[in-house]
Formats: C-alpha cells, sequence, structure tokens
C-alpha cells in the first residue's frame, strides 16, 4: 500500500528533526569546542526563559473542558463541584481542584487510532474529551480527517452521518498528530509509574 508525500512527512518528521540535529551537532562541534567564549556564550543560552521549559510537545495536558474529566475516574475536591443540582450552587459548576493520578494520565493522555474504514465524529469526540462541534475545525481547515457521510448509518434517521478517519495516532491531550507523539509516549508516559 502506497503512502503519499504528505503523509510520509507526517509520519517521518520526528525522526528528520533528530537526523537534523545531530547532523548540525557534528558540523559546529569542533568550532564550538575549540573556542572557549564561544562555548560559554552558547552554553548561557539555556538559561533563556524559553529553555527553561520542556517544549510542549514534551508535556503532557488535560485540558479543563476534557469531558472526561469525571468523579468515576478522578479524585475531584470538593465532589459535588460538578453537580448541576446541587443545593449550595444550583445550575453551576463551581471552582475544584482534580488529582491527577499516574493511571488517570496513561489512560487518557495516549495517542489513539481511529478503526480503519472510520468511526463516528461524535464516538472519535468523546474519546478526545470534546464535543462534536469541537472537532470541527480539524475536519474542515486542517485536512487531518478523511471524512464521509451515510445515510441511515446505524439506524439512525434525518442527515447523514459523519464518519471520520486518520491513519495518525490522535493526542487527546493537545489536539496533534503524528509520529513523535507516538515515540515519545511510547519512551516517556510508559515510565510515569
Amino acid at each position: 500500500m502506497g503512502v503519499s508525500k504528505k503523509e510520509e512527512g507526517r509520519m517521518l518528521l520526528g525522526e528528520e528533526l533528530e537526523r537534523n540535529i545531530r547532523e548540525a551537532w557534528l558540523r559546529v562541534r569542533e568550532s564550538i569546542l575549540g573556542d572557549p567564549d564561544e562555548l560559554r556564550r552558547r552554553l548561557s543560552r539555556r538559561r533563556m526563559k524559553s529553555l527553561r521549559r520542556p517544549p510542549r510537545a514534551w508535556c503532557l495536558a488535560v485540558r479543563a473542558s476534557d469531558r472526561r474529566v469525571t468523579p468515576a475516574h478522578w479524585v475531584i475536591f470538593p465532589e459535588h463541584a460538578m453537580e448541576l443540582g446541587h443545593e449550595e450552587h444550583p445550575y453551576e459548576v463551581i471552582e475544584h481542584e482534580v488529582i491527577i493520578r499516574p493511571h488517570a494520565l496513561l489512560r487518557y493522555c495516549r495517542p489513539f487510532w481511529i478503526a480503519a474504514p472510520g468511526e463516528e465524529v461524535v464516538d472519535v469526540a468523546e474519546r478526545l474529551g470534546r464535543t462534536a462541534a469541537g472537532l470541527w475545525r480539524a475536519r474542515k481547515c486542517a485536512e487531518v480527517f478523511n471524512e464521509m457521510s451515510y445515510r441511515g448509518l446505524g439506524g439512525k434517521r434525518g442527515r447523514p452521518v459523519p464518519v471520520i478517519f486518520t491513519r495518525e495516532a490522535l493526542d487527546a491531550s493537545w489536539g496533534r498528530c503524528g509520529g513523535v507523539w507516538r515515540r515519545w509516549f511510547r519512551r516517556g508516559l510508559s515510565r510515569v509509574w
């Protein structure tokens, strides 16, 4: 089965980036190590604000609006904070704390793939912790998904049911796709314990 240049570029971005960094280091290594002033100047870059934090692609994130954050899988304090029918705060969610444990990170911040030939938008959105409307931009603008609509799918009446598919891994915590995330997950998140 052939892979297009666009798909190949997405899949190999992480490997290509690592290779380019390695090649750049081999090119400048001698000049940097041979000049103490240049070495000191380059080492001082590590104190820059942008380099004191890990790159976003190396971070795990759980969105505050993630619909998968429920008392069933997360420790939420106070427990009644998300109950809309509670007498202390009727019809509103109040400020609360969520304790994030390793098992929750492993369950909700791991890449997942859409099964071929595709899944309903509602089901994919649920797995991403979003609404179906929240996937609209990725479906229409980002060219991430292949989309088809089927009339009467699963016995549903009315409008055709949209079904989406992509070969790339989806990152529920960031909304991005691709090989970098997949490889980082295998190396990093599997060692959360």
